[in-house]
């Protein structure tokens, strides 16, 4: 035992850590559910509820014919929103925070999303365009739009530089988008607000038959009160509400105006406690709308419109038992060095398997073919100097921060193998 403890000592003091023991939880259903409490921690028995549900059809684990669906990734206090046209088209609007990914390949992955048609940003902020550079590597993107108007919310470059080769569009007030019948309206913003870049947070408005969703970003009560004094109607049967729900968006006044059926706040108090604000909390208790916050356990809520009725569905994710064998057996953060062992007694095959650097949001995906034998091991590298390894990573440092967890999951996007 003294000899173990020297040779993980001196392992630490190298930057090395033998991780081969640290296995990820084991795993539990996990339920997309209709949430009717604002401030329950716990998914409730899934329902339906809400003022259109006595017209509402039975409930639906997948859309089916011309139906426009909205699910909102539970990503905490961020924003990751999956729009399905009713044509077959996908957007994805927002990508959470680096960390967040796993979420959205999970679900990618349960939904069979394969590829998305185009994917929007809000806004730069890191809470919504932060996995966008992970998403790239894992999905092919057929087009990215973002604001043309947004001066204060991205950084140097952006999104252009992670972008790289996919095309950009950039959008303004008044642009008119068709998805099939579906209509997307750009409502703001009208020019770079610079004292609040939130306020530059585009405002979509899609409208498909009756129904009509009104989606802020991070937008606040300067902007909803613009809109306000426009004149014209707001009314809509859904609202993401701007800035995570806080205080400082979502003011009476708006919320009235616009009069949901369905309010999601992605937000989560674990994480801040003002996320979701008590005030605007407290309007969604007073109303008839039901509300989705962004805490607990679930995956995906989402809405889903014919054009007509709306509902909130909800599915079940089947919990997945990681396959037994690969294992971080090593991570060498200082010289940008991962290991991975197959602790098996037969071959294994990594294809479609992935590394994940939970602080960085950076992937590496193992290339179709790649076995390992039993007992064997093989070593991903990164960096300007990257040491002699099977497979190089990234020619930049990938292991940035010292409590970055390496995590290994599989081609379902379950959790195999943790380093801490």
């Amino acid at each position: 035992m003294k000899k173990l403890l020297i040779l993980l000592t001196a392992a630490a003091l190298l930057g090395s850590i033998s991780c081969a023991l640290l296995q990820p939880e084991t795993t539990t259903s996990i339920h997309i559910i209709t949430t009717s409490s604002v401030t329950a921690t716990e998914a409730p028995e899934p329902e339906i509820t809400g003022r259109t549900a006595a017209s509402s059809p039975a409930r639906h684990d997948e859309p089916d014919g011309e139906l426009l669906t909205l699910s909102v990734l539970n990503v905490g206090k961020g924003d990751a929103l999956l729009l399905r046209f009713p044509d077959g088209q996908t957007m994805m609007i927002d990508t959470g925070r680096p960390e967040d990914f796993p979420i959205l390949y999970r679900a990618f992955t349960e939904l069979g999303i394969g590829r998305l048609d185009s994917l929007l940003l809000s806004h730069g902020h890191k809470d919504h365009m932060g996995g966008l550079a992970a998403l790239l590597s894992a999905f092919p993107v057929g087009e990215i739009l973002y604001g043309a108007a947004d001066e204060g919310t991205y950084s140097e470059g952006e999104p252009a530089a992670t972008a790289g080769s996919v095309p950009l569009r950039a959008l303004n007030a008044g642009d008119r988008l068709e998805y099939g019948k579906v209509v997307l309206e750009v409502l703001s913003p009208l020019v770079s607000d610079p004292e609040e870049p939130n306020n530059d947070s585009l405002v979509l408005r899609l409208t498909y038959g009756q129904r009509v969703l009104l989606l802020m970003g991070d937008a606040e009560a300067p902007v909803e009160n613009a809109l306000l004094e426009k004149g014209g109607s707001l009314r809509a049967d859904l609202l993401k509400a701007g800035h995570h729900g806080k205080n400082d968006a979502t003011t009476e006044a708006f919320f009235r105006a616009v009069d949901p059926a369905y309010l999601i706040l992605t937000g989560d108090p674990s994480e801040d406690e003002d996320s979701p604000g008590s005030r605007v909390l407290a309007l969604a208790e007073a109303s008839d709308a039901e509300t989705v916050v962004t805490s607990g356990s679930w995956l995906l809520w989402t809405f889903s419109t014919d054009g007509d009725r709306t509902w909130g569905s909800y599915s079940s994710f089947p919990s997945r038992q990681a396959e037994a064998g690969p294992v971080i057996s090593e991570l060498d953060r200082k010289a940008e060095s991962v290991q991975i062992t197959n602790t098996s007694a037969a071959a294994f095959d990594l294809s479609g398997y992935w590394l994940f650097s939970e602080s960085g949001g950076e992937t590496f995906f193992f290339p179709e073919g790649t076995v390992l034998g039993p007992g064997a091991s093989l070593t991903v590298v990164s960096g300007k100097k990257a040491p002699e390894g099977d497979f190089l990573w990234s020619g930049k440092a990938v292991w940035k921060k010292s409590e970055d967890d390496a995590v290994l999951y599989d081609r379902y996007g379950t959790e195999v193998s943790r380093c801490r």
